[in-house]
């Protein structure tokens, strides 16, 4: 297609507007937050008009492409701030008491998942020399710092979350296979 980003867009506020939805359903499910209903309908209205006619063929008028544009990235902000705001509630309701620190992942998929994950994490006293990461079930999974970012494997239930204890360590790598 003429139009790669719209469709590319399209594609991914369908996948980040599920993943909003189910976080939601969960936190209202547990009672730590009401279901968006209003915001999601929002912004599921801006996808819907950019799946309209002639633009994901990419036969539209360039100006047609630019609103479109515009409606996708506004709808992927929303979709976002929704799927933050529920996981966060989410986890709110969590264990996350570790002895480092805790990162919660979110797996919006209705399979169980094993991938890196990448994680921005803020050091008090800078860097480490290298990182420990413990799993849900105590067992530490390979893990690394890299360019000051924690890389480690995570396993996930499916639309779940699971809690992973990041530790500073000293030694470079704590990688295990």
């Amino acid at each position: 297609t003429s139009q790669a980003y719209q469709k590319r867009w399209n594609r991914k506020n369908e996948l980040l507007a599920d993943a909003a939805e189910k976080a939601s359903v969960a936190a209202e499910w547990l009672g730590v937050r009401s279901y968006p209903r209003e915001r999601l309908t929002n912004a599921w209205t801006l996808v819907m008009g950019g799946q309209f006619h002639d633009l994901l063929p990419g036969t539209s008028t360039p100006k047609a492409f630019q609103f479109a544009w515009n409606d996708e990235v506004i709808a992927m902000n929303q979709f976002a701030g929704v799927l933050t705001s529920a996981t966060q509630a989410v986890v709110s309701g969590l264990d996350t008491q570790v002895k480092g620190t805790a990162i919660a992942v979110y797996n919006p998929l209705n399979v169980a998942r094993e991938d890196v994950v990448e994680a921005n994490v803020n050091f008090l006293n800078g860097a480490p020399q290298g990182v420990r990461v413990v799993g849900p079930d105590g067992r530490e999974v390979p893990a690394q710092l890299s360019n000051g970012k924690v890389l480690f494997v995570a396993k996930v239930p499916s639309v779940g979350l699971a809690v992973y204890d990041m530790q500073a360590s000293d030694a470079r790598s704590s990688s295990t296979e």
